[in-house]
């Protein structure tokens, strides 16, 4: 029985060593870096994923770019909206809301009748979303406190 018990304490040892390696690399990897992985995004997410309520990497390259100068940042975003996957143009969005209300704006208005869909992620439910619903919570403010 003892044997057992610290077996599983050494594997989830192991498991949360090898998530914090992973993070760390991720968050030391280069903004380029951060662009790509969140340009092919598979799912949109802000707040905690999955069983252990972790950070989705889409979110963590979000915020590796919003860390730029504003002008880079906001070309970044700009740049992911217009040759991102569906779910990247969600966080494009969410970006360019923080950085240039009125740019958002000028997008939200091409957007808010899309049918586009994308994956998303609440917890540790996968489903879709409308891109067009996306946009309207980023606009009416439903992710702001879970994004900081």
């Amino acid at each position: 029985m003892r044997t057992s018990i610290r077996a599983g304490s050494f594997v989830l040892a192991l498991l949360l060593v090898g998530h914090t390696i992973g993070a760390t690399a991720q968050s030391n990897g280069s903004v380029d870096d951060a662009m790509v992985r969140l340009s092919a995004v598979g799912f949109f997410a802000i707040g905690g994923t999955g069983f252990a309520g972790r950070i989705s990497k889409g979110e963590l390259d979000y915020k590796a770019i919003l860390a730029q100068p504003q002008p880079q940042a906001l070309k970044s975003f700009e740049q992911i909206y217009a040759t991102g996957h569906p779910a990247a143009k969600g966080y494009a969005l969410l970006g360019i809301h923080t950085l240039a209300p009125a740019k958002f704006d000028e997008l939200y208005a091409t957007v808010k009748d899309s049918v586009e869909t994308v994956a998303t992620m609440q917890g540790c439910i996968l489903s879709t979303t409308k891109l067009s619903l996306i946009a309207k919570r980023i606009n009416d403010g439903s992710y702001d406190r879970r994004i900081r």
